[in-house]
């Protein structure tokens, strides 16, 4: 696949040139970018770090429709974990992300690149039942944007700490997704119907060492559904966050770093 480097926005980081490093590739969620995981990349300075802004997403930017699809956004995880000849491979995927990163489980296989997952809510059959919040992703009108904003943490006001600045956040939301046509077929039903089919296939025959962490309250990946999908596998670790919804790194980050630290310092 002809991918063009130079409108895809990268970031490495590269703590330890010791060959047994471990190497963790970030893969962000819907509307994101790398750049929410900095304090991650902070705390865990013995590792080293691969990120990718995905089309429309960061400075990655879209020449065709095409390129939105989540397939396509595995072919460019894909390649950049060949080109960078990546080893002791860990993929850290939130929601889309983490679907990402499940989708790029049969590739890896037939690479043979050992690799491990830590998924953060990660996307899979469970998110159509909730399709009519996931389609407000692009918005209509900013009570939409409040849905998705109260979708994502437990308690807003503790995050935001005014009410003003979260008022601003919303509004600049709104006005950075309002009828986004271009990313909104990434949340096309059609599309997440195929998609999350093919994940929940991977999720079926999984067999990867998996941390997966949820959010008790999360009405966009629900943790009881989610686990269910999960909870067969004797690879996956599950940790259900209390008192977080679909950002749960980011609303108990002490909690959640020293699950991950653990995890990461048994492989």
């Amino acid at each position: 696949m002809n991918i063009n480097w130079k409108n895809i926005e990268t970031k490495i980081i590269i703590n330890n040139k010791n060959p047994e490093t471990k190497n963790i590739l970030f893969l962000h969620g819907f509307g994101g970018n790398f750049n929410n995981k900095i304090s991650f990349y902070d705390y865990f300075n013995n590792c080293n770090f691969y990120c990718i802004n995905m089309i429309g997403h960061g400075n990655s930017i879209i020449e065709n429709d095409n390129q939105l699809d989540l397939i396509y956004f595995k072919e460019i995880a894909l390649e950049f974990i060949l080109k960078n000849n990546l080893k002791n491979l860990i993929i850290m995927g939130h929601s889309m992300g983490g679907g990402i990163a499940l989708l790029l489980f049969d590739d890896l296989k037939k690479h043979n690149i050992n690799f491990q997952y830590i998924l953060e809510a990660p996307l899979n059959p469970s998110v159509i039942n909730n399709y009519s919040l996931i389609e407000k992703f692009i918005p209509k009108t900013i009570d939409d944007t409040i849905m998705i904003i109260n979708s994502l943490f437990f308690d807003p006001l503790k995050i935001f700490k005014e009410k003003t600045i979260y008022d601003k956040y919303i509004t600049s939301e709104f006005n950075k997704m309002h009828n986004n046509y271009q990313l909104k077929l990434l949340i096309k039903k059609e599309n997440q119907l195929k998609w999350v089919e093919l994940i929940g296939d991977v999720i079926s025959r999984l067999d990867v060492l998996t941390l997966l962490i949820l959010g008790d309250s999360d009405p966009l990946i629900p943790a009881k559904e989610t686990f269910s999908l999960f909870k067969k596998n004797p690879n996956v670790k599950t940790f259900i966050i209390k008192n977080s919804k679909h950002m749960p790194f980011f609303e108990n980050k002490e909690i959640c770093f020293s699950i991950v630290k653990k995890f990461i310092d048994n492989l």
